[in-house]
């Protein structure tokens, strides 16, 4: 079993090399003079190419008050421009700058006048209703999906996570001139049509994905009760009162600050030439105006110094959480952290399954997190616990304390740890054997290290971990004075 595990770990490595040694035949970054960061990596194998960007701006970058914002400006991004999605911009521009003007009259009346009776607040509730009416008869739908799957697109998507906005699919090599057409406009001159149809949207998924889902309600509870001043602790997709009532000016707003080239990282990745990349790149993405690139947030979360706590009795099934804070993803011991998260939670045969589900059996899902809500600043590390029937929230608490108090107090065996290692390092080789996975590696290591090889820099380091490093790591990690405590303690049976 051994030399088997051995032989898995050299492959592994090998595989890791032979991929960064392609890798950095194959691609080119280049900067345009607006400061748009651009890698392009070749691979002729098919002709097709995948298409990744990274705004570095998040739901951590929501104005105060205006939660939920950054998550918005996700949805706006595929409503068009002024010539994509318009049946009649002229028209259109004239109808949305008239809603926007009502909906701020409508927004204020609500704000200060209480609503049982109040006439002008009903005549602005119907002018406002007539205003979006209006304004919709000009849209054309969601004509940039419809360009991009028209030509052949695939995978088309985004996400908004704290740290930053990702867009990205996949087209015909063919394809690459309209490429760089449709995401300069969409960069450049973006229209809010449909914004406050879309509110709606954000809020339903808001009570989809958390509202209604125990542990993503539990899970929002956990960093606002570990979180005093950074915005990690605000809900990522806004609060119900918040997002109904962000307006399209907001949005503009907040576009113009963050969706700028200095602030954005584009990956092109498959059948395609550099020199052509950048011949359109020139062309197109150029014209973006430059600004600077927004400045880090300087809020500081204060070192907590005592244990934090959040329970909530609910007819649900109950559901432990602990979470302790962690450095930023540029700290030394990050590798160590993804090591000891690989060693607990990864798999069937991770520790936190192992024991907690299989062996001790008190409880039916053990498993847990590295990075919560984010990496860019200091996060969370921590274990999540569903208890089986008939066992506690205190008895999961105290089985959780002792998988902890193994990685603090003993060795990792070499197997073991050559295991997660591995484990880690084959992640990464899977992920780079399509152009999806490539390009998404590619943007996210230059935004957040400032280079794409630093992936392979940080599999060094982790391979160079040892057992001493993951037990003093942990020990000065899983301390009862850096924890936060969120409970759902079920209420059924009692």
């Amino acid at each position: 079993m051994k030399n088997l595990l051995v032989a898995f770990v050299l492959a592994a490595t090998m595989a890791t090399a032979q991929d960064f040694s392609t890798l950095t035949k194959q691609t080119k970054v280049f900067k345009l003079k607006n400061g748009l960061t651009i890698i392009v990596a070749h691979r002729g194998d098919v002709p097709v190419f995948s298409y990744y960007a990274i705004v570095d701006a998040g739901s951590a970058d929501d104005p105060e008050g205006l939660s939920g914002l950054a998550h918005m400006m996700e949805h706006m991004a595929f409503k068009g421009t002024e010539s994509i999605g318009s049946k009649d911009w002229k028209s259109e521009q004239q109808a949305l700058t008239r809603l926007e003007d009502v909906s701020f009259a409508y927004e204020r009346r609500q704000k200060e006048h209480p609503p049982d009776g109040d006439q002008e607040l009903a005549r602005l509730k119907m002018a406002f209703n007539s205003a979006v009416t209006e304004a919709d008869r000009y849209s054309d739908g969601n004509r940039i999906s419809d360009v991009i799957e028209e030509a052949g697109g695939q995978g088309l998507n985004a996400t908004t996570s704290m740290d930053e906005t990702s867009y990205f699919y996949s087209l015909p090599s063919s394809k690459l001139d309209l490429w760089a057409k449709l995401e300069s406009q969409r960069f450049q001159n973006p229209v809010m049509r449909g914004f406050y149809h879309e509110r709606d949207v954000v809020l339903e998924e808001r009570l989809t994905r958390i509202e209604n889902r125990p542990l993503g309600h539990l899970m929002e509870e956990l960093l606002a009760t570990a979180y005093s001043q950074h915005p990690y602790g605000h809900p990522g997709m806004g609060t119900q009162a918040g997002v109904g009532q962000l307006t399209a000016a907001e949005a503009y707003d907040f576009f113009s600050k963050y969706y700028v080239p200095s602030n954005t990282t584009i990956a092109i990745v498959g059948d395609v030439n550099v020199s052509r990349v950048r011949a359109l790149a020139r062309q197109y993405f150029a014209k973006l105006p430059a600004k600077k690139k927004p400045l880090l947030l300087d809020v500081v979360e204060p070192k907590q110094i005592a244990e934090h706590s959040y329970v909530e009795k609910r007819r649900s099934g109950s559901i432990y959480v602990e979470g302790y804070h962690r450095p930023a993803c540029h700290d030394p011991s990050d590798p160590v952290l993804a090591v000891m998260a690989n060693l607990l939670f990864d798999g069937r045969g991770a520790r936190m399954n192992s024991d907690l589900v299989e062996q001790k059996r008190v409880a039916t899902t053990a498993s847990g997190f590295d990075g919560l809500p984010g990496r860019k600043y200091p996060s969370l590390f921590g274990f999540y616990v569903v208890p089986a029937a008939g066992h506690s929230i205190h008895e999961v608490q105290s089985a959780v304390q002792e998988e902890i108090d193994r990685l603090r107090t003993e060795n990792v065996s070499e197997e073991e740890l050559s295991a997660a290692k591995m484990r880690i390092k084959t992640r990464v080789v899977r992920d780079l054997t399509a152009n999806t996975g490539i390009a998404r590696e590619l943007a996210t290591y230059q935004v957040r290290y400032g280079s794409w090889k630093q992936l392979f820099t940080w599999l060094d380091q982790v391979d160079r971990i040892t057992e001493t490093d993951v037990r003093n790591v942990a020990a000065r990690t899983f301390m009862t004075s850096n924890r936060t405590i969120a409970v759902l303690e079920s209420t059924a049976d009692k």
